[in-house]
């Protein structure tokens, strides 16, 4: 069993600009986003994704898009995954984030799950959407706890890594936390430490290993401050998130 204490599951989170766009926005124009080597497009309703994106916001405007004599503008994504875009547009409209697996079988769906999270993290934080990074950590901790993994995949802790720059990456400072519980105080910690080390990305095991040294007392993977740790809240934020936000996985394509 894990020694973490499973986290509540509340949807109580401060005011969401999905929202309220929801609610009162202009569902009349769209921006076509065009995405990876396969040019897959995706339509969407502009005052949403301007809404919670700065990125979007500045890049919609007519300087910045390509009409190509279509009714709406067009915005490349060259570099990006077309199913994690997908991803985070249904997440724009639901308000949770979905994960379709498209029958994969049950050995591999929970790692697609957490790598998905991971991935999302990345594209909001470089599109410069902190709902979608606040939810997308959630859903990382919450598949966590749900399924009682009792060990943080290395491969996982590595892709955080590779996903993020920033040493203050809210990602980055998570999947420390996770490893720390995981590996540096539960009992036989020095030996699975020594086991899986080698395993690790530099940049991983440094800040592994500084955490552990600086560590006073046990670290949790998921903490009762979470929200302060790990979540990104605008000035229009109202309060502080009292528990995680799960996701859905499964249902229609």
């Amino acid at each position: 069993m894990s020694s973490c204490k499973r986290p509540a599951e509340a949807s109580r989170v401060p005011e969401r600009r999905t929202k309220r766009v929801r609610i009162h926005g202009d569902f009349e124009q769209l921006v076509e986003l065009v995405v990876g080597d396969e040019k897959k497009g995706f339509r969407v309703h502009k005052d949403m994704l301007c809404a919670v994106s700065a990125f979007f916001d500045a890049a919609c405007k007519p300087e910045w898009t390509q009409l190509e004599n279509t009714e709406h503008p067009i915005i490349c994504l060259p570099e990006d995954d077309a199913s994690v875009v997908k991803t985070m547009i249904k997440w724009l409209y639901s308000g949770r984030i979905h994960i379709q697996l498209n029958g994969t079988d049950a050995a591999h769906s929970d790692n697609l799950i957490r790598s998905m999270c991971l991935r999302l993290f990345s594209l909001a934080d470089k599109y410069q959407i902190p709902e979608l990074q606040n939810d997308a950590i959630d859903a990382y901790l919450v598949h966590r706890s749900r399924h009682e993994l009792l060990k943080t995949p290395i491969h996982e802790a590595n892709l955080a890594y590779a996903l993020t720059s920033s040493s203050s990456s809210p990602l980055r400072q998570m999947m420390t936390s996770a490893l720390v519980a995981d590996y540096g105080r539960n009992k036989g910690g020095n030996r699975d430490f020594l086991r899986v080390a080698p395993w690790m990305a530099h940049e991983v095991l440094v800040d592994f290993t500084e955490r552990i040294l600086l560590a006073r007392k046990p670290v949790m993977a998921v903490a009762e401050d979470f929200c302060e740790r790990y979540h990104t809240h605008d000035a229009l934020a109202r309060g502080k998130c009292v528990g995680l936000k799960s996701y859905c996985d499964g249902g229609e394509d």
